[in-house]
């Protein structure tokens, strides 16, 4: 993991100081937009553990007596 946070903070540098901004920015724009993608997607598939777990209690009480 270091060795990769090494050659990111490499690769970084390297486009700041060739002054293609751009790119740096295009770049973070694409993680954020995935970031929140990605917390949107968990959102829902918990939302639907949470609803199949419900279901699931409710079927077993269904079949096991008081």
């Amino acid at each position: 993991m270091a060795v990769l946070w090494i050659h990111c903070q490499q690769f970084v540098f390297i486009m700041i100081t060739c002054r293609d901004y751009n790119i740096v920015d295009t770049m973070m724009n694409k993680l954020d937009e995935y970031a929140n993608d990605l917390e949107k997607t968990i959102s829902e598939r918990t939302q639907e553990l949470e609803r199949e777990q419900l279901k699931a209690e409710m079927l077993l009480y269904s079949v096991i007596p008081p």
